[in-house]
């Protein structure tokens, strides 16, 4: 699960650099379509180290890393709640 993130968040870092590159390079040869493109990119870039994140946290937090942080969560919740 970790790997998971660590890669997320370097496909996505990568992603977001490019697409910032791109949006540059469009802009200043005018052409629109390709900046709607570049946007579009740095928006999945930005998804893409999101759902890293979220994962990160959920390990740190849950302190599992098997993939059953969200059984984890489940379980950390009914036992605050007092079930």
């Amino acid at each position: 699960m970790t790997m998971i993130a660590f890669i997320l968040k370097i496909v996505g870092g990568i992603t977001q650099l490019f697409s910032i590159v791109y949006i540059i390079v469009a802009a200043v040869r005018r052409k629109g379509k390709h900046v709607l493109i570049g946007i579009v990119l740095l928006i999945i870039a930005g998804t893409l180290l999101f759902m890293s994140t979220k994962i990160q946290d959920d390990i740190l937090r849950y302190g599992y890393d098997d993939g059953n942080a969200y059984a984890a969560m489940l379980q950390a919740n009914s036992m605050a709640s007092g079930e």
